[in-house]
């Protein structure tokens, strides 16, 4: 248990660093035009606001992403099980995320054959590691087309979520879902997203994993959950 808080506060002072940072930069920012007078004070102000406003929604973002992982990795997280349909999950996150795929130019298609199996699981963590990894599909590609499938195994539901944007290199495949990891320190993210589906996806017994043929040649990501008959 000792081991476990040392972590969470390790965990939480990475995390939060930068938003606090950029907090007290907008504040600093303010003052300075405090002191100089009156004018530009209203554009500052604005300017300030909206650097407060963003960083103190990533900081209630980052702040709920450590709870949920330490909770995922103490084994304290209790799953709400029941029998649904992925079809419904992902035809749901779309319908939500279309508009940001949009802004970005992106084309958003959804590949699901009829009468896939149903799954037993916690319906509302698969929707946080389906919409993840479509979130992160959209902000990695410009222009670009995003697919989401999935297939029956013999044993298995398997989903993917593949874009035509940036691409892994080898080592980022091999650490992406590496707590903390992000492929180079101004990257976007807290780097914590994609080690959450992992421990999501396997404490439903299923596996995680991507594919990239390298910078420019897209990803997919890919993930089992076991059908309901074999749980």
């Amino acid at each position: 248990m000792e081991e476990l808080k040392d972590n969470l506060i390790r965990d939480v002072t990475h995390e939060l660093k930068t938003p606090v940072a950029k907090i007290e930069m907008a504040i600093d920012m303010f003052e300075r035009s405090l002191k100089t007078g009156n004018e530009g004070v209203s554009k500052r102000g604005s300017q300030v606001h909206e650097i407060l406003r963003n960083n103190i929604g990533r900081l209630k973002n980052s702040i709920k992403n450590i709870l949920d992982i330490s909770k995922l990795e103490s084994g304290m997280e209790l799953l709400k099980i029941s029998l649904f349909s992925v079809d419904d999950v992902v035809k749901q996150i779309v319908r939500e995320m279309v508009a940001a795929a949009t802004v970005k130019g992106n084309a958003i298609t959804i590949l699901l054959p009829t009468g896939l199996p149903m799954i037993r699981a916690d319906r509302d963590k698969i929707y946080q590691v389906v919409a993840h990894l479509i979130d992160n599909a959209i902000k990695f590609t410009e222009q670009g087309k995003i697919n989401i499938s999935a297939r029956a195994l013999p044993d298995a539901l398997e989903v993917t979520v593949e874009d035509t944007g940036r691409g892994l290199d080898e080592e980022t495949k091999i650490r992406v879902f590496e707590k903390f990891y992000k492929e180079t320190s101004s990257a976007y993210g807290s780097g914590i997203g994609l080690a959450i589906c992992k421990n999501i996806v396997q404490i439903h017994k299923g596996k995680i994993w991507v594919e990239s043929q390298g910078k420019g040649m897209g990803s997919r990501f890919k993930f089992t959950l076991p059908l309901a008959e074999n749980r």
